[in-house]
């Protein structure tokens, strides 16, 4: 666990300094600016960065080079690519679709850009968000899985991603701002137990970055930057990401319990 701490200590501290500055110098800085733009990026790349901190802090070289190796890892069978592209599409078009259903038309303006557009979307998230997996998932959530089970540890990393957002809430012109949190906050819990899920069923930490990126993509796509005016699409995104994250990290515990079962029967 002292990887976990050390992890925990760099992320939010490397976050906190860069977005605790343009929260402390709003308006002076502004969205946009290169100065804003700059310090926005380095608290992004807070759990990128602590992570290679954490495992270089207490782990032996060939540890870390294995840890670089599982980040870039994508020799897994074609299925879990599609799902992992896929999976995050489905659960955004089922979030408009509730929203749609109890607030008709409230989306139909947003649902305007060509899909192709996707594909532009998901190269920018892998930056623009993916990377934060390989602290989250590569360093916080198998650290955790050490001392508690699967759901758990999902739902303890959840909780901290979340509070880790909790600045730019306070940031004009970014995504967040003038979002619900509780509602951001549920959704960010649904989403650790997918992640947890996909990192326990395909061993890599690539998979979980592609699902970020195409999470943020599909919501660029279907609610662009107007999302945070739309309360029924974050309330319907928090109850979907739940309901399909609880049923994964169970159906995922469930499958590291029978490995170990075997495991344990073949060792006698």
């Amino acid at each position: 666990m002292r990887g976990f701490g050390v992890y925990l200590a760099c992320t939010f501290g490397l976050t906190i300094s860069a977005w605790g500055t343009l929260v402390f110098l709003q308006p002076t800085l502004s969205y946009g600016m290169p100065e804003f733009m700059v310090l926005y990026a380095v608290g992004g790349l807070g759990p990128t960065i602590a992570a290679y901190v954490a495992v270089l802090a207490t782990s032996p070289y060939a540890s870390v080079r294995e840890f670089h190796h599982s980040v870039f890892q994508l020799h897994t069978p074609v299925r879990w690519h599609i799902v992992t592209v896929s999976l995050p599409i489905a659960l955004v078009l089922t979030s408009a679709g509730i929203a749609m259903a109890l607030h008709p038309g409230s989306l139909r303006p947003l649902l305007a850009k060509p899909w192709y557009s996707f594909i532009a979307y998901f190269f920018g998230m892998v930056a623009g968000g993916g990377l934060e997996e390989i602290g989250w998932r590569g360093v916080a959530q198998p650290e955790l899985e050490k001392r508690f089970q699967l759901p758990t540890a999902a739902l303890i990393v959840g909780s901290l991603w979340s509070v880790w957002h909790l600045p730019l809430f306070a940031l004009p012109g970014v995504s967040q701002y003038g979002m619900n949190f509780p509602a951001f906050a549920a959704a960010i819990l649904g989403d650790a137990m997918i992640l947890a899920w996909l990192r326990s069923s395909t061993g890599s930490i690539s998979h979980c970055i592609m699902f970020h990126a195409s999470s943020n993509a599909a919501w660029m796509l279907v609610f662009g930057g107007q999302s945070n005016r739309i309360h029924a699409a974050a309330l319907s995104s928090a109850a979907v990401h739940i309901i399909v994250g609880t049923f994964l990290v169970t159906m995922g515990q469930r499958g590291v319990a029978k490995t170990r079962l075997t495991q344990t029967a073949g060792s006698r």
